[in-house]
């Protein structure tokens, strides 16, 4: 505003005005609801403006939109670093020194948004990212871990920094596992490569195979000393005679060559074969000559070696060392789980140990307050206690009822005998009726005392009610002849004429009328006057100090009398735990929960039933709004009242409102309704205004009868006949208009149709006559009401039989079979020369 004003913002006169201007529109425009006011407000002031300052351009100074925003740049050069150092120092202070502080932040403190994500974290966890350096984290937790071992909490930190070494060497073995298996099956796929172009190689040693049969295979058994080339392929630790035993059966043999583990040969065997391999005089050909199936096993031995080479050991080993790999792996994790396991364990501990710990804290908390409102209540009525033991105890006597004191059995018996209920609550009620200085006010809803009253007093007994004609007159013969008088119906406010007679200001005539006091001086009275006089003269810085003292102790003693009283009024109300009653250390306006329990309780039984779940919480929202407010208002001083109603009205129009009480009534009518009528556009709008007031008297009902004569339920029927009137006006003036005589005899016909319709119409909505002798004979008492009800119901018959009547002459006369008096068209309004209607004279003046 004006304060954080500079040259910058306010370059020239004309700017510094309009910056003035909103603020004053802020500060006090603002403020106002009515638009009366509103308007004299911006009139004063621009009045005001234009008298008070001169110079001014208009077009700058009232220029729209008047908008202004902050000026105070507050914290905007502070960044997030500088708030992280003030939080860091917080919570050095609040946890390593164990100093009480506040954490006090405006929302004008906010400069940037990142300041936000700090304060959520705070609120959140209070976990804040690299709030502290890790060295001075390690000394934080250095100088707490003394006294979180006092407490008994589990240091579970180093627990934390072993499950996660464990947890980063695992990952680093998981990662080193995924390598291996990447190595392993990139040299499976090298390996498949291999064996694709080996696959002739283990097709020759196929070939080879097949040339050995049982034949060949036994003759080579059979030699005694075989020739040289054939004895090369023998290894060299086993003999020719092992040899022999190995073809001993040719047949299985020659299956095991045939079904040979060809991928899985063993290194040793391989390495034992290159001997045999690299010498020129093995082979095929050169041991053909000598045995043919010698020759064969040969090349396939030579084949079988082509077949496997050094990339398929490689990817056996790399297999050995994806499943050590793996089985450490597994250990790691296994290791981790059981860490896992224990450190949850010992975050439980710290978990129930901090809960404890809370617990015992509260306990702690809340023993120390009731300790403190004890010793408050205890150092407050302490000088009381010598001053109350000293105060003269009013005499009473025991076991003394001030009911029987008043009335005796015989009395009662007999006002049981004149109608009066016999329990104890009304005859109480009828012997302050009967014994009572002041006129009584009955609050009868069950008219229990009014019967009884009526049975008393007899026909000496004067009834009237202030909405009659001249009662007055009644009420002044009453008082002169000395009758008992009774008013009916009376309301919160009764004609100020009637004062006097409700006040008993009378004015007694040949009796003293006044009471003697003497003020004339005593003796003791004359000395301590002249005294004062004299001190007065001499010393008058006394007499007005004594003056000023006595004024003091006269208000001493009217507060002291005052706060005694309601101490007293708070401690005998205060339950059984004196203790917990707050109150009787700060009682203005503290209800009581369980009293304003009984009344929410109440209104839900007093709120209306209803089938929907939506109207049932609306009709309960109602009841218990209204039955807070009439309890809640019982309770305050008058001049608080106005406030709470208003603050409570502004909670009303932000919950419900006028909006949902006009949804609400517009809900009532469906498309097919709001499209029956041929004037659609007139329609709707007058329906929307009945839906408005419709909407006005709902939210006004629920502060019953006030600004009204009387409580009316308008509800949604009221609403509903309400719009087909209006449909049934709308269409009426939409009919054409019949002209009057004889002529056109098309446009006559057409008329006439139109007539038979509505005659017939009304007809069908006449409704049955009310049968007064029936509604008489059910009805015993005759009050008022009851008998203006009959008035009504026998004018409502005369009515209809009038409508009947004409209605029936004048279809009879359209139809030829009656003589109509009258033109048509004067015949169909149903109107006398004069000009009146002839129904009207019959109608319920409303």
């Amino acid at each position: 505003g004006v304060l954080y004003a500079n040259i910058e913002t306010c370059p020239n006169s004309n700017q510094m005005i309009r910056l003035w201007i909103h603020e004053c529109y802020r500060v006090y425009g603002d403020k106002l609801v009515d638009y009366t006011d509103i308007s004299s407000f911006k009139k004063i002031f621009t009045d005001v403006v234009r008298k008070g300052i001169e110079g001014l351009n208009d077009e700058v100074i009232y220029a729209q939109p008047l908008i202004y925003c902050h000026f105070a740049k507050g914290l905007t050069d502070i960044n997030v670093s500088d708030l992280k150092a003030n939080i860091a120092t917080l919570y050095l202070k609040a946890g390593v020194k164990t100093s009480a502080c506040c954490f006090l932040m405006t929302d004008s403190e906010v400069a940037r948004e990142q300041f936000l994500v700090l304060v959520n974290d705070l609120l959140a966890s209070g976990d804040i990212h690299e709030l502290f350096p890790d060295d001075e984290v390690e000394n934080i937790v250095n100088a707490v871990r003394n006294e979180v071992k006092q407490l008994g909490i589990v240091d579970n930190r180093t627990e934390n920094e072993k499950v996660s070494k464990e947890r980063a060497f695992a990952s680093k073995e998981e990662k080193n596992v995924r390598q291996i298996e990447e190595d392993v099956t990139a040299k499976a796929k090298l390996c498949e490569e291999d064996f694709l172009k080996a696959q002739p190689a283990l097709l020759a040693a196929q070939e080879a195979l097949n040339t050995l049969n049982k034949n060949n295979l036994t003759e080579l058994k059979s030699f005694g000393s075989p020739p040289d080339a054939v004895v090369r392929k023998i290894p060299k630790d086993r003999s020719w005679k092992a040899c022999r035993v190995l073809m001993g059966n040719v047949d299985k043999f020659l299956d095991n060559l045939i079904n040979y583990d060809k991928k899985h040969i063993h290194p040793d065997i391989i390495k034992a074969l290159q001997p045999y391999i690299q010498d020129p005089e093995f082979s095929p050909e050169k041991i053909l000559a000598k045995s043919s199936a010698a020759a064969g096993l040969c090349s396939w031995v030579i084949n079988i070696n082509r077949f496997y080479e050094p990339k398929e050991r490689a990817l056996l080993e790399s297999e050995k060392e994806l499943k050590d790999a793996r089985d450490k792996l597994t250990a790691l994790n296994q290791k981790l789980t059981e860490l896992e396991e224990q450190l949850n364990a010992l975050q439980m501990e710290y978990d129930e140990a901090l809960a404890e710990k809370q617990k015992c804290q509260d306990e702690a908390d809340k023993t120390a307050f009731t300790i403190d409102i004890a010793n408050r209540l205890i150092g407050g009525l302490a000088t009381e206690k010598i001053r109350w033991m000293e105060s003269p105890p009013i005499p009473s006597t025991d076991g003394v009822d001030p009911f029987e004191m008043i009335c005796d059995d015989a009395q009662i018996a007999e006002w049981n005998n004149q109608g009066l209920p016999s329990d104890r609550m009304s005859a109480e009620n009828a012997a302050i009726l009967v014994q009572s200085e002041r006129y009584p006010l009955m609050i009868d809803p069950q008219l229990q005392g009014i019967k009884w009253v009526k049975t008393k007093y007899g026909a000496g007994l004067v009834i009237l009610r202030l909405s009659q004609r001249n009662y007055l007159d009644q009420v002044e013969r009453a008082v002169s002849n000395g009758s008992v008088l009774l008013i009916e119906n009376i309301g919160e406010n009764v004609d100020p004429v009637l004062n006097p007679l409700l006040g008993r200001q009378l004015i007694k005539k040949g009796t003293a009328q006044t009471t003697l006091i003497n003020f004339t001086v005593t003796r003791d009275g004359l000395e301590d006057q002249l005294l004062a006089e004299v001190v007065k003269v001499e010393r008058p810085d006394l007499e007005a100090m004594r003056t000023r003292l006595t004024q003091q102790q006269n208000h001493f003693k009217i507060t002291l009398k005052f706060l005694e009283d309601d101490l007293l009024a708070r401690l005998s109300s205060a339950g059984d735990n004196v203790l917990e009653d707050v109150t009787l250390i700060n009682p203005i306006y503290q209800f009581s929960l369980k009293a304003f329990t009984v009344v929410f309780n109440n209104a839900m039984l007093k709120a209306p039933p209803a089938e929907k779940l939506k109207d049932r919480v609306e009709n309960l929202i109602d009841s218990i709004t209204f039955c807070s407010f009439v309890y809640t208002s019982r309770g305050l001083f008058e001049q608080d009242k106005l406030i709470f109603l208003t603050q409570m009205c502004i909670q009303i129009l932000v919950n419900a409102g006028m909006m949902a009480n006009i949804h609400k009534a517009l809900d009532n009518f469906s498309d097919e309704t709001l499209e029956m009528c041929s004037k659609e556009t007139e329609f709707k709008a007058i329906l929307f205004s009945l839906c408005y007031f419709h909407a006005v008297v709902a939210e006004r009902r629920k502060f019953g009868p006030q600004g009204w004569n009387r409580s009316y339920p308008f509800n949604v029927g009221d609403l509903t006949i309400s719009v087909y009137v209006l449909y049934n006006y709308l269409e009426a003036n939409t009919r054409p208009r019949m002209a009057g005589g004889s002529g056109g005899g098309g446009e006559s016909v057409s008329q006439e149709d139109i007539i038979k319709g509505i005659i017939e119409d009304l007809l069908d909505k006449t409704p049955t006559p009310f049968n007064i002798l029936e509604l008489m004979g059910r009805v015993e008492d005759r009050s008022p009401y009851i008998i203006v009800a009959f008035q009504e119901c026998e004018r409502m018959n005369n009515l209809m039989s009038e409508l009947k009547r004409s209605l029936n002459e004048l279809d009879l006369g359209l139809k030829g079979l009656h003589h109509v008096r009258e033109p048509l068209s004067t015949a169909f309004s149903w109107k006398e020369p004069d000009g009146t209607l002839k129904w009207e004279q019959l109608l319920m003046p409303s």
